[in-house]
């Protein structure tokens, strides 16, 4: 089995981040994320904030 059968093999852990609240505050809620390094993460953002957000992952 190769690494990307292994990948495909495992279970997804999914993580929900609000990007700011009703308040219009730009915060991010958990302001904290650690990840296990080779399982697969699905990362469902949400904004309940009026104010739109612009993200970049690097």
């Amino acid at each position: 089995m190769n690494v990307s059968d292994t990948l495909a093999a495992t279970e997804t852990g999914e993580v929900n981040v609000s990007l700011g609240n009703e308040a219009g505050e730009l915060i991010f809620v958990p302001n904290h994320l650690e990840f296990v390094v080779g399982k697969k993460y699905k990362i469902n953002l949400n904004n309940p904030s009026p104010i739109k957000h612009f993200i970049s992952i690097d």
